[in-house]
């Protein structure tokens, strides 16, 4: 293996593509973001009890990794190491945790953490969130995805703030609804 030429220091390091990178930087080379990101009041799609439900991802604010796709709410990525983050917000669905599911090879990549959204009043929300490493050895088809131990048809994938209802935010005040993101990061 042929190492990196320069000096490290307290703030710089090496990276595995053989440049150098300071520590504590973001990097958005070779990275890619989806989101279920959605107009104001709309709903969110529904968890089914006891079935791992791909979730709704529609936007990709950015991509700079080569052949990094989203169709349907299928990613694409080509083969390499990556580092991933994600969240996915549930309603009113009891017990519920998210995976990313590695559909070309059946075989669960991440999981997120287990949560609780209550299924009594206040129906709180929460979020399940997962993080670490992986490598796919070919291009590969992935799905975020989540189950739930009860169902929810409308907004089991999170509530909408935006309504004129009691409690809501306003629409008019409101930008868009974001219900989960999933960022990869190829190192």
């Amino acid at each position: 293996a042929r190492l990196g030429s320069g000096t490290a220091s307290s703030s710089t390091y090496l990276r595995g593509d053989n440049t150098w990178a300071t520590a504590g930087d973001v990097s958005t080379d070779d990275y890619v973001i989806f989101q279920n990101l959605k107009s104001p009041g709309s709903s969110s799609g529904g968890l089914t009890q006891d079935t791992w439900v791909k979730r709704t991802l529609q936007t990709t604010p950015t991509n700079t990794i080569t052949n990094a796709s989203l169709t349907n709410s299928v990613i694409t990525l080509p083969a390499g190491t990556y580092y991933c983050r994600f969240w996915g917000s549930a309603y009113y669905c009891g017990a519920h945790q998210a995976r990313l599911r590695d559909t070309t090879s059946s075989v669960t990549l991440l999981y997120g953490s287990s949560e609780l959204a209550w299924v009594a009043s206040p129906y709180p929300a929460s979020h399940s969130v997962g993080q670490g490493m992986f490598t796919l050895s070919g291009l590969s088809t992935l799905e975020f995805q989540h189950i739930a131990g009860e169902t929810s048809s409308t907004h089991g994938q999170g509530r909408r703030v935006g309504s004129s209802s009691s409690g809501d935010v306003d629409t008019g005040d409101l930008q868009k609804e974001l219900y989960c993101a999933i960022e990869f990061w190829k190192v």
